[in-house]
């Protein structure tokens, strides 16, 4: 089943919602145009199910994830830079980064920016 997001709802857009919804699409919106925001017309889409994503309902609540994200990726990010330090290391590259540490900091960084960003 396919999703589909709308950023607004506008008269222009409205026209060709029941359009899509006969391919079974699911339909959420973030906000309604000025003239569209009416207790009968959210009732409406409602029925129609056709949903409203608030970010300040709790199921909508994405900080929560976000920083469990963050948070693994900061554990990978640990984990694979002592791997990698430790594959290779050598005495060539105590010329360049000084002490091993250096390295693992180095690839530390490196991956967070991948995991995270």
């Amino acid at each position: 089943m396919y999703k589909l997001f709308f950023e607004r709802i506008t008269l222009l857009n409205i026209f060709f919602i029941p359009l899509i919804k006969i391919f079974g699409v699911k339909i959420y919106y973030f906000e309604l145009s000025l003239k569209l925001q009416t207790q009968k017309i959210v009732k409406l889409l409602e029925y129609f199910n056709i949903y409203w994503i608030s970010f300040n309902k709790n199921e909508n609540y994405i900080a929560d994830k976000r920083f469990n994200c963050i948070e693994k990726s900061i554990k990978i990010a640990k984990k694979f830079s002592v791997i990698i330090t430790n594959k290779v290391w050598n005495e060539k590259l105590n010329l360049f980064y000084g002490e091993k540490r250096y390295l693992q900091i180095y690839f530390y960084q490196k991956e967070y920016q991948n995991a995270y960003h």
